[in-house]
């Protein structure tokens, strides 16, 4: 619930800003990341992108890839496999078709995992095919100690998983509404300074 929250309280924020989940307990992999973030996706035109990361140690992920595209076209992003790894994007104006009843379980609690897959998957299906891979590791996924989810609670991830898969897809949006996202995201300058939102939110 703290990354939903941290979302509906970002104020002053336009459409085509973009916002970039980083979990707390991870860190950029060199200082320029999130400007070469930032400008990929806005030469990409992306309305919402997944990244890749090393571990602490420097290993690279060995299954970041991008979705296929028909994938994309089908919106099936729910029953392929997960690829969306960190960091991952998506621009503000997406925000508002995002709803609170998403980032809770079928009982109405709210997800204790798979938080990320909670909101990232209706991102991907709203985005549909301008969604985007960016294959540079930009990101330092921190693995020590158990810390990640994925490790600690394995079982609650999983069941997380499968409620999540069930839930019908929601459309992708029309193209005039990815437009009012992404017409001014190529006028952008680098200027603008990152603002956080919370202890596991940045926008841009």
């Amino acid at each position: 619930m703290a990354r939903w929250r941290a979302l509906r309280a970002i104020d002053g924020a336009q459409p085509s800003d973009l916002v970039v989940l980083i979990d707390g307990d991870d860190w950029f992999a060199h200082p320029e990341a999130l400007e070469w973030i930032v400008a990929t996706n806005r030469e990409r035109r992306l309305a919402a992108s997944h990244g890749n990361f090393v571990d602490e140690r420097g290993s690279l992920c060995e299954w970041s890839a991008d979705y296929p595209e028909q994938v994309k076209r089908a919106g099936a992003f729910r029953s392929h496999p997960w690829l969306a790894t960190h960091p991952r994007t998506f621009r503000f104006g997406l925000v508002e078709h995002l709803t609170e009843a998403m980032v809770r379980d079928d009982a109405g609690h709210p997800w204790r995992a798979a938080t990320d897959m909670a909101i990232y998957l209706p991102v991907l299906e709203l985005a549909g095919i301008h969604s985007g891979f960016l294959a540079e590791p930009t990101y330092v996924y921190n693995t020590r100690g158990g810390t990640a989810v994925s490790e600690s609670r394995i079982a609650q991830q999983s069941a997380a998983d499968t409620q999540l898969r069930r839930r019908p897809p929601l459309p992708p949006l029309v193209d005039e509404v990815i437009e009012s996202c992404l017409w001014c995201a190529s006028r952008v300058g680098m200027g603008r300074t990152a603002r956080r939102f919370g202890p596991r939110e940045q926008t841009r």
